[in-house]
């Protein structure tokens, strides 16, 4: 029994004492995720920026949405079969009638909650709603990182059942936020996942076999010091529990750009096209267009080398990951000038494409993000 209790009284403490790897550790697996894609995804390696400006977003809405919660956990360890097999059924279903659904949504329901996300998105995917199919592969971000937080997946969430009470902040947070440039990634290219729903159960089952090992690390890191504070105390916990910490972060982001891909390819395979290509054929009036700096904030500049036959009345036009336009600046004469200063004050952050054009027809195009 766990965590369905009133979020108007409990506020800003239930969402710290559940909020998977914290703000940081989220932004850390999402970040990541499109390094793994493969090269038919490149198209998508935009999405860097937002899938990790958006990656808490499953974590804020638990303060107005009552069903939210349940989705990030799940106290596989509460199920007597689970004990004796380490494994339960494995549609919710199946478990609703031998548990009642209000057990099950009580105990949690994470790895459904996955599954369920990993529809809307191969949904989005085939709708071509690309701004969508973003939001919801963030929120499967955030579901999937819960998903290799040990403590997410036991009932001895927060160490009251040994005595270790606050170990998920301790763990998730402290130690995250204090080790977070330790975190290293090795990446390889996302595979299709035929089986969904094995995959996901099976590293949901392999996050719980580290349960004991986070909680043994802290009950030694107490008796060798004597505290479950301070430098020391997160130093000893980082020695203990870093390397396998560090494989979940890889695994989980990983394993993302699996889920994401197998749910790109079901829909099947549509491409995000923005009406322009930041590279063309080489021609006699061809030429690169550059950022400076990128990423940026606040200003960046557009530079290009002088093209005395192209474009006396050039536009320089914003699109959106999308393809939309979401701003211009119009009259460049490319006969006299080679750079242009664009001030994005009504940009939100995020990735965009600048293309250079003349005559209808677009010269070059370059991505840039925007970090305010």
């Amino acid at each position: 029994m766990k965590k369905q209790l009133s979020v108007s009284i409990l506020g800003f403490c239930f969402l710290a004492l559940f909020a998977g790897w914290g703000s940081v550790g989220h932004k850390i697996i999402n970040r990541n995720i499109t390094s793994f894609f493969p090269v038919e995804m490149d198209a998508f390696k935009i999405w860097s920026a937002d899938l990790t400006s958006h990656a808490s977003d499953a974590d804020n809405r638990k303060s107005g949405d009552p069903t939210e919660a349940p989705k990030h956990y799940i106290d596989i360890d509460y199920y007597p079969e689970f004990v004796t097999n380490h494994r339960i059924p494995q549609t919710l279903d199946s478990m609703n009638a031998k548990y009642t659904a209000a057990v099950v949504l009580d105990q949690g329901i994470l790895p459904f909650a996955i599954m369920t996300t990993m529809d809307t998105l191969r949904a989005a995917f085939q709708r071509r709603d690309f701004s969508r199919a973003l939001l919801v592969a963030a929120d499967l971000g955030h579901y999937v990182g819960d998903g290799h937080q040990p403590l997410h997946v036991t009932q001895n969430y927060d160490g009251d059942m040994t005595n270790q009470s606050k170990i998920h902040s301790r763990y998730e947070t402290t130690l995250i936020g204090a080790y977070q440039s330790s975190i290293t990634y090795t990446y390889s290219e996302a595979v299709y996942i035929p089986d969904v729903r094995s995959f996901v159960f099976e590293f949901i089952y392999h996050t719980n076999s580290l349960v004991d090992s986070v909680l043994y690390a802290d009950s030694l890191a107490k008796a060798t010091l004597g505290s479950t504070s301070g430098s020391a105390y997160t130093a000893f916990m980082w020695n203990r529990t870093g390397a396998f910490t560090i494989k979940l972060f890889n695994d989980a982001s990983y394993k993302l750009a699996c889920l994401i891909y197998t749910a790109w390819k079901d829909a099947g395979a549509p491409q995000m096209t923005t009406g322009v290509q930041e590279t063309s054929t080489p021609s006699k009036k061809s030429f690169t267009l550059a950022a400076y700096p990128n990423p940026f904030n606040g200003q960046v500049t557009f530079s290009f080398p002088v093209q005395q036959a192209v474009g006396a009345n050039a536009v320089l036009i914003i699109y959106d990951l999308m393809g939309r336009e979401v701003d211009r600046i119009t009259g460049i004469d490319m006969q006299t000038v080679g750079s242009i200063k664009y001030t994005a004050n009504n940009l939100s952050s995020g990735a965009y494409l600048a293309a250079l054009s003349s005559g209808g027809k677009i010269h070059s195009a370059v991505k840039f993000v925007l970090m305010k």
